[in-house]
């Protein structure tokens, strides 16, 4: 122990080194004890309350440090969406609490307020299931963060589990899509060239619309009928990027009437420019919008025209490794995770079969 007597007051003091919660050795002093056993109890507590603090930082600081160590390792869209979440959803909650006030019961409460009928996203409406749990899971990556690299001692998340939010999906499944009649249907009303391309590739090949917007005319083989993608175009950069994960790197076999109409494009846009299709995603939106009200068919985002080629797929019995592939999932139990309520359709379609043969025999 550390205990000294000062002479000149009468009393006893310390002075002893600790280690901090960052693991640096520290000095401290603490005079005016009235005896030594109280200094020496002073100095065992004192240490054991430091070896055991909570880093002293706040949320936001906290944030500063995560948003500049994971912009140098995220794709930009991804970074964004991440910074996004973070920005509007846990710092006007979290933001000025220090990291030892993150315990289980206020991770609860900003839980519950994510939930909160009045908490509405940018576009005006209210937070959905999804979006919640994907907030949520932000920010147990930034506290899990905090754990590794800023002595919290543990992420209360972990603790308290993902927000119990009942599944409300809508009646003909979890993404609204359209079969391949009412994919044709719609194209009966589209008479750019460009957009058809656009709009055939992206329901028969199933791609991303950034994977689209940035193929060039070297990346289609007219011979193999077949698809290389290589690459994703960045809208905000305006640019061609990096493909969302290594897996989406992939060359997928399409239609040989696919094909045509885009080799057929290709020779009536000289010379041809560079990415292939020069159409803005809010341009083609808007058009799709307006196809689906001319068809009179349930309005779709450009995304859902790769969800309706994977429900394509597996009610033609596909297997689930093939459109893993097609799809440029990591793999396969990405694809049943995001599709399980088709596959569960699927099984019902199948029980009517085998009951049909059955009669049959």
């Amino acid at each position: 122990m550390s205990a000294y007597k000062d002479e000149e007051h009468g009393t006893w003091y310390v002075k002893f080194a600790f280690v901090d919660w960052t693991g640096k050795i520290r000095w401290t002093t603490k005079r005016g004890f009235d005896g030594k056993r109280k200094a020496e109890r002073y100095e065992r507590e004192y240490k054991q309350r430091s070896r055991n603090q909570q880093p002293d930082i706040t949320v936001s600081k906290l944030v500063q440090y995560y948003l500049e160590d994971r912009k140098l390792h995220l794709r930009e869209n991804s970074y964004r969406s991440r910074e996004s979440a973070i920005t509007h959803h846990i710092l006007p909650y979290l933001g000025k609490l220090k990291l030892s006030q993150l315990t289980p019961l206020r991770m609860k409460r900003w839980q519950n307020e994510l939930m909160a009928s009045d908490n509405i996203s940018r576009e005006g409406k209210k937070l959905s299931r999804s979006t919640i749990l994907m907030i949520n899971s932000i920010c147990s990556i930034l506290l899990n963060f905090a754990v590794k690299f800023y002595g919290m001692k543990q992420n209360p998340l972990r603790i308290i589990g993902a927000p119990s939010i009942p599944q409300t999906a809508p009646q003909q499944g979890k993404y609204p899509i359209w079969s391949p009649e009412e994919f044709s249907q719609a194209m009966g009303f589209v008479s750019d060239p460009q957009e058809r391309c656009i709009f055939e590739i992206l329901f028969y090949g199933g791609l991303r619309i950034g994977e689209l917007l940035a193929l060039n005319a070297k990346d289609f083989d007219f011979q193999a009928n077949t698809i290389s993608i290589t690459k994703s175009y960045n809208a905000r950069q305006k640019k061609a990027a990096p493909t969302k994960t290594a897996s989406s790197v992939r060359t997928i076999t399409m239609p040989r009437t696919i094909m045509q109409n885009v080799q057929a494009f290709i020779k009536k846009s000289e010379p041809v420019p560079s990415p292939l299709f020069t159409m803005a995603q809010i341009t083609l939106r808007v058009h799709l919008k307006a196809i689906a009200d001319k068809a009179g068919l349930p309005q779709i985002r450009l995304h859902d025209l790769r969800h309706s080629h994977a429900s394509y797929l597996i009610h033609r019995g596909i297997p689930i490794t093939t459109i893993s592939h097609r799809l440029g999932h990591k793999n396969s139990s990405i694809t049943l995770q995001v599709y399980s309520h088709l596959y569960k359709n699927a099984d019902a379609d199948l029980a009517e079969m085998l009951e049909s043969d059955i009669k049959k025999l």
